[in-house]
């Protein structure tokens, strides 16, 4: 649950911030997660859930009909939290030891001539028992019909019981 600092109140949206490009060119892919907070160790509550949001773009001439999201699951992460909080398509997952598929087939995604965007949003809780200062790292390859695959850098999360007071 995320609670409002100034009123208590329940949130039902998340604010993603910072955004991580993909290394490939052309930059089609943004990855991006929450907690983000100042830092490179990106210091997050045990007990706190990781949000991903992927947003990814064709760059074809034509539409992309089908466009597949994989990653693996850390090993701090509990695999079987997954909750897949929101699709701009309709997909079908399927996890295999520690690797999430998620397959977005017949969607006629525009190509780069349009300004049509693909969206997923998917969250995990971190195991207990997870050792403070532990690193949790994220990414996700991206393969379109049209031969185009891009990789994103991977995104941390530094495990603490308590955040620094610099923060």
């Amino acid at each position: 649950w995320i609670l409002d600092k100034n009123t208590g109140d329940t949130l039902n949206i998340f604010q993603f911030s910072e955004e991580i490009i993909c290394t490939t060119t052309p930059p089609n892919i943004v990855a991006e997660n929450w907690p983000n907070r100042q830092g490179d160790d990106n210091y997050t509550l045990n007990t706190e859930t990781i949000n991903y949001n992927i947003t990814y773009r064709n760059k074809g001439n034509g539409k992309a009909k089908k466009v597949t999201i994989e990653t693996i699951i850390d090993e701090h992460l509990d695999a079987n939290s997954l909750i897949i909080k929101e699709s701009s398509f309709a997909y079908e997952a399927s996890r295999i030891g520690n690797l999430l598929t998620i397959v977005f087939d017949s969607i006629e995604l525009g190509s780069s001539r349009e300004e049509e965007f693909g969206n997923l949003s998917y969250s995990f809780s971190i195991k207990n028992n997870t050792p403070d200062k532990t690193k949790i790292f994220s990414s996700v390859k991206i393969t379109m019909d049209n031969g185009y695959e891009y990789t994103t850098v991977p995104i941390l999360n530094t495990v603490v019981t308590i955040l620094p007071c610099d923060l």
